[in-house]
């Protein structure tokens, strides 16, 4: 097995699997979330969290693609051809998400709408999109039929005539999406659950035959008479003996659909991991779980709250609460030391006072954490 940056691939039978652990990919799964969020019931706090960070002019552009171009389905094609083509490289170096931006940008005009109006998976010719991206006005409603159960005639169309716009304008809600909230997501949480996801599916895929892989990636996939069976609203066949690469892609994002694509002798598979998971197994932040320790003790409750509106002295503490001096000085001490009392020094005597921002600020930490 060859490992390439986060990403494995392993070799059997003169075929690769290849596991991806993609930036730019799992945000464009996730914008088909936010644009449908009926279908992804796991995925509900997450998206209301995402809504509240999003302008109305990004939420705006964001629903425009998902409504007239197939729910950001077709689109998730453009970013997984770019990962797909440069982690076949093998090249030895660091890959982010403004390296992926980058290839989007790079992309042929010819390579961008033959993956944005997903040509391969209608069995559609690159000759017929050659003449379809000369006079787009020329194509008749007849040859759309094919497309036209996801995506309109006229917005083909309006595609084919504005194919450098609609890129600025993807790569402008890309980089949007990822400054203002997908990419802290992504930094805090989600690529290590995902390289983790990868890790344990290079286990399981050294099991077994790439066949018997492919197979375990969802109930859908079949195997008849040496041929790959995908029955989907359009159904997907290949012969097992074209297989060249499988790339699999983890993802947050895709269940419980059954994603995939074929180019050429490239099987692109996602690989649907679960939401509920990523929450167990999210790290429960230090600062604050030392705090929490600190808080759960009824006295050092009872002395947060006779201080939380004015200074008080050991000693006044001390008569108030029925408790030894030196018992109350041991809990102040540990109260600030988790830095949730301050003192001041008024001629001879300390005067201890709640943290009140500190405080506040570990109850808003607290609610996005349970959240």
């Amino acid at each position: 097995m060859l490992l390439v940056n986060a990403e494995n691939i392993s070799r059997k039978r003169e075929q690769e699997i290849c596991f991806h652990c993609n930036p730019l990919v799992e945000l464009v799964a996730s914008l088909h979330v936010l644009s449908n969020p009926d279908h992804h019931e796991a995925c509900q706090s997450w998206i209301m969290k995402m809504n509240s960070i999003l302008d109305k002019g990004l939420r705006a552009e964001i629903n425009y693609f998902a409504t007239n171009y197939a729910q950001w389905l077709f689109i998730m094609d453009i970013v997984t051809r770019v990962a797909c083509e440069k982690e076949r490289s093998c090249v030895e170096e660091s890959r982010d998400f403004e390296y992926y931006l980058s290839k989007v940008e790079e992309l042929c005009d010819e390579d961008f709408a033959y993956a944005f109006l997903s040509i391969g998976a209608f069995r559609l010719s690159r000759e017929t999109l050659r003449e379809w991206m000369k006079d787009p006005d020329a194509i008749s409603k007849e040859k759309l039929q094919k497309i036209e159960r996801y995506i309109s005639p006229n917005n083909v169309i309006m595609f084919l005539r504005n194919i450098d716009s609609y890129r600025k304008r993807l790569l402008h809600i890309f980089r949007a999406y990822w400054d203002r909230a997908f990419g802290a997501f992504w930094e805090e949480s989600l690529r290590s659950f995902i390289s983790d996801a990868v890790v344990k599916q290079k286990v399981t895929a050294g099991k077994g035959s790439v066949v018997d892989y492919i197979m375990s990636v969802h109930e859908l996939i079949h195997v008849e008479d040496g041929k790959l069976l995908i029955k989907k609203e359009v159904d997907y066949e290949m012969e097992l003996s074209e297989i060249g690469y499988v790339h699999v892609f983890p993802s947050l994002f895709t269940g419980p659909h059954l994603m995939l694509d074929i180019w050429g002798n490239e099987l692109i598979l996602y690989y649907n991991l679960d939401f509920y998971e990523l929450d167990r197994s999210a790290p429960v932040p230090a600062d604050m779980l030392e705090c929490l320790k600190v808080l759960g003790d009824e006295s050092r409750l009872k002395v947060l709250k006779l201080i939380w509106e004015e200074g008080l002295t050991t000693q006044r503490l001390a008569q108030i609460l029925n408790l030894a001096p030196s018992t109350v000085s041991v809990h102040l001490k540990l109260l600030k030391k988790a830095d949730l009392v301050r003192c001041k020094q008024v001629k001879k005597f300390v005067y201890y006072a709640a943290n009140q921002e500190r405080i506040e600020e570990i109850c808003q930490q607290l609610g996005e954490y349970l959240s």
